[in-house]
């Protein structure tokens, strides 16, 4: 384990001083200030946890002033400083130099998109590119990904990430079960800008990391619910904890909403701030939980824990509702929201739960409804919550899967990886 990662290690005392004048420092600063989301588009059903953004000065930032400093001086690594301030598998990434520069550029009806940089590994990527032509209300996203000619599937998202240079970075996560090697093959990206396609052609010529894998096949038990926790796997990008339910539960296990690493320090990897949280593989009934890598770190004792396992009663996981009578048919008692329901497919409710309703909902017939759209906003201390299905041709109750709630089982565990 030790060899494979010593192969990206670069000290960061090697990088040479760069002056730099006040424009640039007040650019640099204004990218990580100033990041602005523009736009994600969903390829798979995924669940994201979107960080809240609060600026509290630069005292927040948790990176140490010289490793920042000396980070914001390489141009290869200026698309990483915003993100490093909420993931430690980043800091590591730009510190171990384990990142790509690509410079392949394609220009066409005026429009110039440049491919930067990419850091990638066998569960994914991040790719780096910068727009030139277009103007600020303008539409930029990258219509497909193909290895080989052949398009890539997973979850996948873009946004913005410096306004002023437009520059934007595209987020890849291949299904749980896939691993990828990007390298030595012929990759593609096409990208939408208003209404043009332009491909961009490229490859990579670095070494692909290996993904590290811990198999554990431990089952833990919480509140007398089983989880059986399959294997740790750590790559540059992210670790995963691959975990099953037991079929034999009497509760439902919707999410385990405090999952982390830990070494001997007390050294904590948790979630990710911003960006994929969980996978669901439906056929296996796996579900993995991402969290911060530690890739290129040796701690000589790492352990998993987890608590504030989320479960609902197996035989009471769904809300009825009849969207032409405007009401509420059916309700968990342990559901305490109360509900808004519309004849257009909406449904509207204030509380602390911001995801309660899956985008699986179906007539009371077995009739798929399609889900439309769900928007979050925070308001005085509340979350307020409306979620659209596509009802314009139903006519009978529609009863909707609950995909999120805080209602706990007691306890928590530990688990000993090595």
């Amino acid at each position: 384990m030790k060899d494979e990662k010593r192969k990206f290690h670069i000290d960061i005392d090697d990088v040479t001083e760069v002056e730099v004048t006040k424009r640039e420092k007040e650019r640099v600063l204004t990218h990580v200030l100033g990041g602005k989301q523009r736009k994600r588009s969903f390829v798979m059903p995924v669940i994201i946890t979107l960080a809240a953004l609060l600026i509290l000065g630069l005292s927040s930032i948790r990176l140490s002033p010289t490793f920042a400093a000396t980070v914001a001086k390489i141009s290869l690594f200026e698309p990483l400083v915003t993100a490093m301030m909420d993931d430690k598998g980043l800091e590591d990434i730009a510190k171990y130099h384990y990142m790509e520069e690509v410079n392949a550029e394609a220009t066409k009806n005026g429009y110039t998109v440049k491919i930067t940089n990419m850091i990638a590994d066998e569960t994914g990527f991040i790719m780096y590119y910068e727009v030139n032509g277009v103007k600020k209300d303008g539409e930029v996203m990258v219509e497909h990904f193909k290895k080989n000619g052949k398009e890539v599937e997973g979850s996948m998202w873009s946004e913005i990430v410096n306004d002023k240079k437009q520059q934007y970075e595209f987020v890849l996560n291949l299904p749980l079960t896939e691993q990828v090697q990007w390298n030595k093959v012929v990759l593609e990206a096409d990208f939408k800008v208003n209404d043009t396609l332009i491909k961009v052609p490229f490859k990579l010529k670095n070494d692909i990391a290996k993904t590290i894998i811990y198999p554990l096949d431990k089952i833990v038990t919480i509140d007398g619910q089983k989880i059986a926790i399959k294997e740790l796997r750590v790559s540059p990008l992210r670790a995963v904890v691959v975990t099953k339910a037991a079929s034999t539960n009497t509760k439902k296990i919707l999410n385990i909403d405090s999952i982390h690493l830990k070494d001997e320090h007390n050294e904590v990897w948790g979630g990710i701030q911003n960006g994929l949280s969980r996978q669901q593989d439906i056929k296996t009934g796996e579900t993995a939980y991402v969290l911060q890598s530690n890739y290129f770190r040796n701690p000589k004792e790492l352990n998993l824990q987890m608590g504030h396992v989320q479960a609902i009663p197996k035989d009471d996981t769904v809300i009825v509702v009849d969207f032409s009578a405007e009401k509420v048919l059916k309700q968990p008692a342990y559901v305490k929201e109360k509900f808004k329901v519309y004849k257009n497919g909406t449904i509207h409710y204030k509380g602390k739960n911001s995801s309660i309703f899956s985008a699986d909902a179906s007539t009371l017939s077995g009739k798929t409804v399609d889900f439309h759209s769900s928007s979050i906003n925070h308001m005085n201390k509340k979350i307020i919550v409306k979620t659209k299905y596509n009802v314009q041709k139903i006519k009978e109750p529609v009863q909707i899967e609950i995909e999120q709630y805080q209602h706990y089982l007691q306890g928590s565990t530990t688990i000993r990886i090595y």
